[in-house]
């Protein structure tokens, strides 16, 4: 009878064994999958390179502690040096005991961490943002600075396919183009004011519920983030509402379906956006600080979303960056200028103004249009006879006295005088407000100057580049267009001004 006890006894102990050996495997397999998943997708992408010190963004979240393994994983295979970095944006009382969670994993790992906390509430108040707007720059600029400090090579960040799938249909119910469609790329630059840093992805094409049961089998510990829960973001009602429901109703493979398609307009985009920055320079007249031009004669044979395209590296190479844009405000560019309408202006967000004078689509900061350049006119004296050089007008002027027989000039880059009829001091001036002169050729009618401008289709801005040759109150020469015709010579002059203009040639560099 005790034999048979016995004999029972092991037979279950075996049975246990067996089965705790068997969970353990599925453990370990489970782990193989998951981190081989994720090395294919850091093979695939190039992500980074032997030896590359990564900083890893940790906020004790599934996602991010998952990051923190799988690369603790890596490092020796990769000769990684790793470096935590976590933020405490002020928000909720129990974020100090996530700050203490991160540190005691770091400490666990031996790995170096830097832990901040900084007033998020006060920022966005400040900056009169949203709390999400305000953590996502407060948190970008953290993570940029403790890189940039402690020589990082990479940002390593725990975005997930679920985040893809959930940026993808946020940004369609938002009205998002191509570029905004393609989500989150696996690996690209971090832009923080103006300047950018490398960042990596290596568990976006990982679901968060393959991350979730492997860390609860592994048993190990994560912090839920309540927030996460909270109908008010847009984002939360995505993820606990909308995918859900699509999921049961429509399709319960949505959210591949969505990371897939968002995979190909990334892809379609990269191609486009690197197409259009390599003609961009065919279409341009002018490209200086915080101004360029484009020469629409070309540009409206091209297909509107290449226009479209071209318009928006415009703008995003004079502010920098197209944060605050949308679809909407380059196709109010483009509608400007399937209008025809000349002379209107478009005021956009950061600061900037289109304006289409006749076959030129002018797009700069405020401050660098036509009233900047309006306000101080100064005149120059002529060197006669001589040579004079106008620095603001990129111009060169020779100026002789003749006696006849004379060359008149073409009234373009040459031009003659009755000096006789001139009887103030000679100087150069922009135009203002009021002028008006007698072009030869309208039978001795004057003309206001901004008419005259208007009538040749004389580009708004092109005008103030224009030098006048002016005595006293009246214009001799637009130089470069028509002279005055009461300064004209004839058979009866005695003596004459000639005048020879010659243009420097300016490129926009400064």
């Amino acid at each position: 009878m005790q034999r048979r006890v016995h004999l029972n006894s092991l037979r279950l102990l075996r049975q246990r064994w067996y089965k705790i050996k068997k969970s353990n495997i599925k453990i370990q397999i489970s782990k193989l999958k998951l981190f081989k998943k994720a090395e294919r997708t850091i093979r695939k992408y190039g992500m980074f390179s032997e030896g590359e010190m990564i900083l890893i963004g940790v906020s004790g979240g599934s996602d991010s502690v998952l990051l923190l393994y799988l690369l603790n994983h890596l490092k020796e295979k990769y000769h990684l040096s790793l470096h935590i970095a976590h933020l405490n944006h002020g928000f909720r009382k129990e974020a100090g005991k996530e700050a203490k969670f991160v540190k005691n994993m770091a400490k666990g790992f031996g790995i170096p961490v830097t832990s901040k906390m900084i007033d998020v509430p006060f920022y966005a108040k400040k900056k009169r943002l949203s709390k999400q707007e305000a953590a996502r720059e407060v948190r970008y600029s953290f993570l940029k600075n403790v890189a940039n400090k402690i020589g990082a090579d990479k940002i390593a960040l725990g975005h997930t396919a679920d985040d893809q799938a959930e940026t993808f249909l946020m940004r369609m119910i938002r009205g998002a183009g191509s570029k905004g469609m393609g989500g989150m790329s696996p690996s690209n630059k971090l832009t923080v004011h103006s300047s950018q840093f490398p960042v990596i992805r290596p568990l976006i094409e990982i679901g968060r519920k393959e991350i979730i049961n492997y860390l609860k089998k592994e048993r190990i510990p994560f912090i839920e983030d309540p927030s996460n829960i909270s109908s008010i973001y847009l984002r939360n009602r995505i993820r606990n509402e909308l995918i859900p429901y699509i999921e049961k109703r429509y399709n319960p493979q949505i959210k591949k379906i969505f990371v897939h398609s968002a995979q190909i307009l990334r892809e379609e985009d990269s191609f486009l956006e690197d197409y259009s920055k390599r003609i961009l320079p065919e279409f341009v007249t002018l490209r200086e600080k915080g101004k360029t031009e484009i020469s629409l004669n070309p540009f409206l044979n091209l297909e509107k979303t290449i226009q479209r395209r071209l318009i928006r590296i415009a703008i995003e190479e004079i502010i920098g960056s197209l944060k605050g844009y949308s679809m909407h405000h380059i196709n109010e560019v483009i509608d400007s200028i399937a209008s025809g309408q000349t002379g209107k202006r478009i005021n956009l967000p950061k600061g900037v103004v289109v304006q289409k004078d006749y076959d030129i689509l002018s797009i700069s900061l405020k401050g660098s249009g036509v009233r900047g350049q309006r306000s101080g006119i100064r005149s120059y004296d002529i060197n006669i006879p001589g040579t004079t050089s106008i620095p603001e007008f990129c111009l060169i002027l020779n100026a002789e006295i003749k006696e006849p027989p004379f060359e008149s000039g073409n009234g373009k880059i040459q031009s003659a005088f009755d000096l006789e009829k001139i009887s103030d001091k000679i100087k150069i001036r922009k135009r203002k407000d009021g002028d008006f002169f007698f072009p030869i050729g309208m039978g001795g009618k004057s003309k206001k100057l901004k008419t005259y401008f208007i009538d040749e289709k004389i580009r708004r801005d092109e005008r103030e580049k224009i030098p006048l040759l002016v005595s006293g109150g009246n214009i001799l020469w637009v130089i470069g267009h028509r002279q005055d015709d009461r300064y004209k010579v004839s058979e009866e002059t005695k003596k004459a001004l000639l005048v020879k203009a010659e243009r420097r040639i300016h490129d926009g560099s400064r």
